[in-house]
């Protein structure tokens, strides 16, 4: 779920036209639940329940099965 979460933000920058080369993703762990976030402040929060991964930025929103 994380993974394809981060994948789907790598191409809807690509697709943007953003130069996002120097731009790195932090992985930390909050309450045994992954949490990553790219320099942009876009973050990734797995959801356990659901078994989905949540992205939240200031342009793109999405969930990810």
């Amino acid at each position: 779920m994380v993974r394809a979460a981060v994948k789907a933000v790598e191409e809807e920058l690509d697709a943007d036209g953003v130069d996002a080369s120097t731009w790195r993703w932090t992985l930390t762990w909050l309450e045994r639940k992954p949490v990553v976030e790219l320099d942009d402040g876009t973050v990734i929060r797995y959801n356990p329940d659901s078994e989905t991964a949540t992205i939240t930025s200031n342009d793109f929103e999405a969930e990810e099965g």
